[in-house]
């Protein structure tokens, strides 16, 4: 169902910041064109490539909600699930005593999630976030906190340089999405444009590693991870390849597994992001079935705008949304966070 995408132009490219990314000024808000190259991507070399593949990525989430990327150059990723095993193997003691504080940040054991109508989720997770300003308020202030760390050798600067990695990552990639949507490339930077807000800090970056241990599905109400859609902007997931899982919904309510090459990282589109698009954007719903055959370990990065980044939707009749429509990333989360009972839908960054 979600298309295969190869991300080289996008990683090739990444030097030159978001609006080099997405095409540079030379290829126009559709990020087509670009130093003589047409339409179809020939003729002008990287900037049209990329102009070709954010008109794609952008068809993707807008069609499908996502899409599974290839050649995204993430080392840091393929690390962290080498090291999944053998946290989630840590003598319970260990566990307990980073066991998820009030921030959201350390270990969850299984069956601390539950969605209206099913049984609790069987995952484990650990979860650190990259650190925000100490003067956030209000809800905003929900999304700091001090991480905690296992006592496991190589863990925390794997974790940390999978957060640097995946912040660049996404912020490149929301500036191809942008540009591919016909919106220009800092649409969805909170320090362009897009959201009105200046330098309002860094973005917000929950990583994840989840572990879904085999388990009675109780008749189709248990899930590794219960039907849901992503609070946030951007989902990022991978999984180690012996054992597959994630399923997705496609537009006409069928579920579909999402089949992934080692490597691949599986992009979905939040409920933020889809707002913040204008509707232009489909927020993916998906789900994990109780794993056959064995664990399964996954790496889940949740990305959005920083707390207190006030944003607008960007809307279709050729108009920006309207002050009454600004909302903090901070406040429309927690919005979404209030109507569901669980606190542990998987891009729900406070908690």
């Amino acid at each position: 169902m979600l298309a295969q995408l190869d991300l080289a132009p996008l990683r090739d490219a990444g030097a030159g910041g978001s609006g080099d990314v997405a095409g540079g000024a030379d290829g126009g808000d559709d990020g087509a064109g670009g130093a003589g190259g047409g339409d179809d991507g020939a003729g002008g070399g990287g900037t049209a490539t990329r102009g070709t593949l954010a008109r794609d990525v952008a068809a993707a989430c807008r069609d499908d909600g996502g899409f599974v990327a290839v050649g995204h150059g993430l080392g840091a990723v393929g690390e962290l699930l080498d090291l999944a095993p053998a946290l989630f193997a840590l003598d319970p003691a260990q566990l307990d005593a980073i066991r998820v504080n009030a921030a959201g940040r350390g270990y969850t054991p299984p069956g601390s999630g539950a969605k209206p109508g099913f049984a609790p989720d069987v995952k484990e997770a650990f979860q650190a976030n990259t650190p925000q300003p100490p003067d956030l308020r209000g809800t905003a202030a929900r999304f700091d906190g001090v991480n905690q760390w296992p006592a496991l050798d190589g863990f925390r600067p794997a974790f940390e340089r999978g957060l640097a990695e995946l912040e660049r990552f996404a912020r490149d990639l929301l500036a191809l999405v942008a540009v591919g949507s016909g919106l220009g490339a800092g649409a969805f930077d909170t320090g362009g444009a897009g959201a009105r807000a200046g330098s309002v800090g860094r973005p917000a970056v929950t990583l994840r590693l989840h572990h879904y241990p085999p388990a009675d599905d109780d008749g189709g109400r248990r899930f590794g991870a219960a039907p849901h859609t992503d609070y946030g902007a951007l989902g990022l997931v991978a999984e180690r390849p012996a054992v597959g899982g994630l399923e997705a919904q496609d537009a006409h309510g069928r579920w579909r597994r999402v089949d992934t090459p080692p490597g691949a990282l599986v992009v979905i589109v939040g409920d933020l992001l889809a707002w913040w698009s204008g509707g232009r954007l489909r927020a993916l719903p998906h789900r994990v079935p109780i794993p056959a055959g064995g664990s399964r370990y996954t790496l889940a990065a949740f990305v959005n705008p920083p707390p207190a980044a006030l944003l607008r939707p960007h809307r279709t009749d050729d108009r920006d949304g309207a002050d009454s429509d600004a909302v903090t990333t901070a406040d429309f989360v927690a919005r979404l966070a209030d109507r569901r009972t669980t606190a542990d839908d998987v891009s729900a960054q406070p908690s």
